[in-house]
């Protein structure tokens, strides 16, 4: 076993250089590199000192924004639209339910009891029908809700309404495009219709 003169390493005793630092054993001993740490990375950007306060503050304010909006969206409440439909008992003639605001206009509104054709009215394409029924005046307190939509003087390929039951109401959004439209309820209940268009 030989030592190395210059790393003090270890190697083999026929060997010409040692297996560490690579130092000859025949000739002059070569003087050590010391180690050194390589330079750092260049960054491709330069860097920008920016103001702590004013980052400070601009996060402060996306914070209180993101709060506050998410805030009013939790503890917001649609617009109340009541819709009013006779007969029954004096709680049941008004019924309010929560819609989004509308973008629409009413072009025609009728209510009634029994069976009953509209007027004509216009519509564009795309257009809503609004209905209710209620049905406790009628014998069993239930009944049949139909409504027939019509356009240029015969039946529709809109879907109109066919419901049973004691009251409901809902929305139909219609694609038959524009035009002059009346409808034809059929019900043993009391019931309103609304024609929403653009």
């Amino acid at each position: 076993m030989k030592f190395c003169p210059r790393c003090g390493a270890e190697s083999q005793a026929e060997a010409a250089f040692c297996s560490k630092c690579g130092q000859s054993f025949a000739g002059p001993i070569a003087p050590m590199m010391p180690l050194q740490a390589p330079p750092p990375a260049q960054s491709r950007y330069p860097k920008k000192k920016g103001n702590p306060i004013v980052g400070g503050v601009i996060s402060i304010a996306v914070i209180y924004a993101l709060f506050e909006g998410c805030n009013s969206i939790v503890n917001s409440k649609p617009t109340p639209i009541a819709r009013s439909v006779s007969g029954g008992s004096s709680s049941d003639r008004q019924e309010t339910n929560y819609e989004p605001p509308r973008h629409k206009h009413v072009v025609f509104k009728k209510s009634g009891t029994g069976i009953s054709t509209t007027e004509r009215f216009d519509v564009s394409d795309d257009w809503d029908l609004e209905w209710a029924y209620n049905c406790s005046n009628f014998s069993d307190g239930s009944g049949n809700f139909q409504v027939y939509i019509y356009k240029d003087g015969s039946m529709s390929d809109e879907a109109g309404v066919n419901e049973l039951g004691s009251k409901n109401d809902g929305t139909e959004h219609l694609h038959g495009g524009a035009g002059t439209r009346y409808l034809t309820m059929n019900s043993e209940c009391n019931w309103v219709v609304e024609a929403l268009s653009e």
